[in-house]
């Protein structure tokens, strides 16, 4: 498990803010561990999703090898994304890309049922409406796919919805801590679905 908060896998592309970071380390580690490393066979890649092109915006991308360059941060994404699963597949992994989970609509508190807090809210919510605002996100992926047809791609929404809708919860099993991070149920289940494939 190689990651950092906040930080993108990119090579070529630095986290643009007011205290920037080597997060072009995390992609030269997790390159060298998977070129070294004969026991791993599978690497997955999991990408936050920017909903939308003001999500897109809000990644602040700084071009490492051609500052100022007119990139716009959608490609920088592609891009990025590209050359560290072309970088793994060159060393003979098989690389997944694992689409983000479903973004919630509100807390999951709301949907437990709780003395003095009335009938908790619906915990479904429409997969159409999910893939819409997923929709930059995912043709985005598709265009590392296509520059990259080696790469799986593994889409959580089959994990948490059906054709219609999507569960935050099943039972006394809710799968969200907070509108967007999985608890530790929802982990499992994600996690058992990933095995598998």
């Amino acid at each position: 498990l190689i990651s950092d908060h906040d930080c993108l896998p990119f090579e070529n592309y630095s986290k643009f803010s007011k205290y920037p970071k080597n997060c072009k380390d995390v992609a030269i580690v997790a390159i060298e561990a998977a070129s070294k490393i004969p026991s791993i066979k599978k690497v997955f890649i999991n990408s936050y999703a920017p909903l939308g092109e003001r999500g897109f915006r809000k990644l602040r991308l700084n071009d490492l090898s051609n500052p100022g360059s007119n990139k716009t941060q959608q490609e920088m994404f592609v891009d990025g994304y590209s050359k560290l699963v072309s970088s793994l597949i060159e060393v003979g992994k098989e690389v997944i890309f694992v689409l983000d989970v479903p973004k919630l609509e509100h807390e999951p508190k709301y949907c437990v049922e709780r003395p003095f807090k009335g009938v908790p809210k619906n915990c479904s919510f429409d997969r159409e409406n999910i893939l819409e605002k997923q929709n930059i996100y995912r043709e985005k992926v598709r265009e590392i796919h296509e520059k990259n047809p080696k790469l799986k791609i593994f889409d959580s929404l089959d994990v948490f919805c059906d054709e219609n809708k999507c569960q935050m919860r099943e039972n006394d099993k809710i799968y969200y801590f907070d509108k967007h991070h999985l608890s530790l149920s929802g982990s499992k289940k994600l996690l058992g679905e990933l095995l598998n494939f």
